[in-house]
């Protein structure tokens, strides 16, 4: 069988100058080198993130205490899980995610930086996005904005009558909260300016987190592993499988409250 002829080598271009051979294609170039990042970064003693070393501890001029910060974490936590289940109707991993990308969030920003409760809102709208249980912006400020109007007016009524409230709805630490006459309403207006800039900074601050927690939205939770180690238990101890299923729930919601359980590496 005869070979093919080998073939004849491809003539320069005409416009080529003698000597220099054709730039490679356009597949075969390196790629150019990317831009330094230009996000900053928390100043860390070591690759884990603790208490000492958070940006709300940091901030100047107007640090916090640890004890300040981790009482910010719990109080919103709480208004997470209380819009998140029973104003929202959101399913409880879609909670647990909300809570998860709150203290991912505040890891990496300080809470002088960003109101803490609009955090929560857009932590709610994320994760219901994330969870396939999504939820209306407008419904989630409406149904937030009025569990912390009403939080504040419990909280005003105490100091009022000389105690003091452990609610979750108060303001932030560094910032004195705005008291509310008596006449206030729970429902905010849509048509005033204040619920078109909340919406608008909601919005904003889905795409802040998004970028903070680096788009890692699939997030491990504890329930399915607690349920299958329970079920899987002996036989003999068949009737106290649901009571410790609830405890182990119960367990695994109050450790979300805390962000001991959410440090990573760098």
């Amino acid at each position: 069988m005869a070979q093919p002829p080998p073939r004849r080598p491809l003539p320069p271009p005409r416009n080529a100058p003698p000597g220099r051979h054709p730039p490679p294609p356009n597949d075969a170039r390196p790629p150019p080198p990317r831009p330094p990042s230009t996000l900053p970064r928390v100043p860390l003693a070591s690759s884990h993130f603790d208490e000492n070393h958070l940006p709300s501890v940091l901030h100047r001029p107007n640090p916090m205490t640890p004890e300040a910060e981790r009482q910010a974490r719990r109080r919103t936590c709480r208004f997470i899980e209380e819009a998140g289940q029973r104003s929202l109707r959101l399913p409880r991993v879609a909670v647990a995610t909300a809570t998860v990308f709150f203290h991912r969030f505040y890891v990496k920003h300080a809470f002088q930086e960003h109101d803490r409760f609009e955090v929560a809102m857009a932590c709610l709208l994320l994760a219901g996005k994330t969870e396939e249980s999504p939820k209306k912006l407008d419904f989630i400020v409406r149904e937030c904005w009025k569990l912390r109007r009403r939080a504040q007016q419990q909280q005003q009524k105490l100091m009022n009558q000389g105690g003091t409230s452990p609610g979750m709805g108060g303001a932030s630490p560094t910032a004195p909260m705005p008291s509310p006459s008596a006449g206030d309403n729970l429902q905010i207006d849509p048509k005033s300016e204040e619920y078109v800039r909340l919406k608008e900074r909601v919005l904003l601050l889905e795409r802040v987190i998004l970028h903070t927690i680096g788009f890692e939205l699939s997030i491990d939770h504890p329930y399915k592993f607690l349920v299958d180690a329970v079920q899987n238990m002996n036989k003999k101890t068949f009737h106290r499988r649901e009571g410790r299923t609830t405890a182990a729930q119960e367990s695994a919601n109050g450790a979300g409250i805390s962000a001991e359980c959410h440090e990573f590496r760098q």
